[in-house]
């Protein structure tokens, strides 16, 4: 969420205003962008996936794609990373 007038913003897990809805700097109601909003994110994810699947097809047929399950505790996706690493510098 975001102040309309004082621009802060608030994340409403991580950093949330300590009044619900409430900025702390204006006292001003908080609003949700409009590029916020589920839907926005939702489209903009879709064209980021059309837009890069080309670039996906061509590193993989060229054998150059490598990639990295983000899904895991990040100590084992660093671990990955390195190893991936290590094997393109030998």
């Amino acid at each position: 969420r975001v102040s309309p007038t004082s621009g802060k913003t608030y994340h409403m897990i991580y950093n949330p205003p300590k009044v619900e809805g409430v900025c702390d700097v204006d006292g001003k109601e908080l609003i949700q962008r409009d590029d916020d909003k589920p839907e926005t994110v939702k489209k903009r994810l879709e064209v980021n996936q059309q837009q890069a699947q080309p670039l996906i097809d061509f590193y993989t047929e060229k054998g150059y794609l490598r990639t990295v399950n983000g899904d895991q505790d990040i100590t084992k996706v660093f671990e990955d990373l390195d190893e991936l690493l290590k094997g393109l510098n030998a």
